[in-house]
Order: structure tokens, then C-alpha cells, then sequence
């Protein structure tokens, strides 16, 4: 993305809505920008070590 770093989140076995409003919890969380569509998750900036930590605190299954 512009040679700017993105972290992207996909393959989550959930609903659409329920992708929109975890990328919405992991945005404010994370305290950056990004969007939620489709069920892929898209943020601003690396934070994949954050997301990890966020995830399985929710219960997910992460690799």
C-alpha cells in the first residue's frame, strides 16, 4: 500500500457483520485505521503481534 505497511486479517469462519464489528473493536484497540469487508480485515501499520494477543484473547484460533 504505497510502501507503507498494512496488516491484514483473513480467513476468520464467522459472519460478515461479526468481521465488521471485530475490525472495529481491533481499530480502537489498536488505536489505527483500516476497514472490514467482505471478512478480511485490513489495518494501518504492523501490528501483527498485537492482533495475535487480541485475537486469542477472543478466542481464535490463530497460526
Amino acid at each position: 500500500r504505497y510502501g507503507k505497511a498494512v496488516t491484514v486479517v483473513r480467513g476468520l469462519e464467522s459472519k460478515p457483520d461479526e468481521a465488521e464489528k471485530l475490525a472495529r473493536d481491533l481499530k480502537k484497540g489498536l488505536a489505527t485505521g483500516g476497514s472490514g469487508k467482505g471478512g478480511v480485515i485490513v489495518l494501518q501499520g504492523d501490528h501483527r503481534k498485537d492482533v495475535v494477543r487480541l485475537l486469542q484473547s477472543r478466542g481464535y484460533n490463530v497460526r
